[in-house]
């Protein structure tokens, strides 16, 4: 008889393993509740074939304002059995009720909440979404980088809280064509609470932490350009201004990115100049590619916000 899959709550710094479980923080007595829960239903989960650890995590607690903020989901097969669960690129979707999404909630010192920049396309740009499956045999150790600023908008410094969460379907790795249509084995829950410090921050600072993403764009033999162009267009600063417009206006054959994302990082910098940029290449003509989308002319220093929806349709532009 296969055992039950379980995984790792985290409480008060000790871990317990709790039946389908994942990485959470739990005060005192709900974490003791939910032991012996667990203990009474599922008596045997000791000896349990499929466990794991699943978390979140920040690689340090203090960020520049304006500087990407990554959340990492890692999740460590700890079993005796070859996990498989579904990959894509860590890049958000507008749709929240995909199964293995992860959920990022934000809120500041006061515990107000964090505005949310997500836009509201009506299509929307392809981007270089890959997708595909992870196999993770025993002992193995997966990791994502998130980009938390696809969830909160940080205009100002101060203290910060993030509520993650992720409930990731596990399968078995396929012995059989048979074996295709049978349910998860478990669920990876992983639920946590992570606190860190926005500070201000010089352009010649913020410089300094976009110099690595735009080298890995001008570099054609980079494997995988997608979190460099996910954080230049999610982040434009004004001296990325000839960074977007050359990524704008890259032949047809560019493969590394969609022109479309360029055109969307360039509304959000929402600077005169870049204004200009967009007009000058997004022209109404009938042959080129039109996506539809709701863009910010927010800036990063907190200034009033207003938005404004628009077509952007693509010149075509020759190889």
């Amino acid at each position: 008889m296969q055992g039950m899959a379980y995984g790792t709550f985290e409480a008060g710094g000790n871990e317990m393993p709790l039946a389908d479980g994942g990485a959470a923080r739990l005060s005192g007595p709900a974490a003791l509740f939910l032991f012996l829960v667990a203990s009474l239903i599922f008596p045997e989960v000791a000896r349990a074939q499929v466990s794991y650890v699943a978390r979140f995590g920040l690689q340090k607690r203090a960020f520049l304002l304006g500087e990407p903020i990554f959340c990492q989901f890692t999740i460590q097969n700890t079993g005796t059995r070859t996990l498989v669960f579904s990959y894509r690129t860590p890049t958000r979707v507008l749709n929240p009720e995909l199964e293995t999404e992860p959920r990022f909630s934000v809120t500041d010192e006061t515990g107000g909440g964090v505005s949310d920049p997500a836009p509201r396309p009506c299509g929307g740009a392809r981007g270089s979404t890959v997708y595909g499956s992870v196999t993770l045999p025993p002992g193995q150790e997966h990791s994502e980088r998130w980009l938390l600023n696809q969830w909160a908008r940080f205009v100002r410094p101060g203290r910060y809280r993030v509520r993650a969460e992720r409930r990731l379907p596990l399968s078995a790795a396929k012995s059989a064509p048979s074996e295709s249509s049978q349910p998860p084995l478990a669920y990876a829950l992983a639920i946590n609470e992570l606190s860190f410090e926005v500070t201000p921050a010089t352009e010649q600072d913020l410089q300094a932490v976009f110099q690595p993403y735009v080298k890995v764009l001008e570099d054609r033999a980079a494997r995988n350009p997608a979190e460099a162009v996910l954080v230049v267009t999610t982040l434009p600063q004004p001296f990325l201004l000839e960074k977007l417009v050359a990524m704008a206006t890259a032949p047809a054959r560019e493969s590394r990115w969609d022109r479309q994302q360029a055109l969307e990082g360039l509304a959000r910098l929402g600077t005169r100049a870049a204004w200009e940029a967009i007009l000058r290449i997004a022209l109404p003509m009938s042959s080129g590619a039109m996506s539809c989308a709701l863009w910010d002319r927010s800036t990063t220093r907190g200034q009033t916000k207003s938005s404004s929806r628009g077509c952007i349709r693509l010149r075509s532009t020759t190889a």
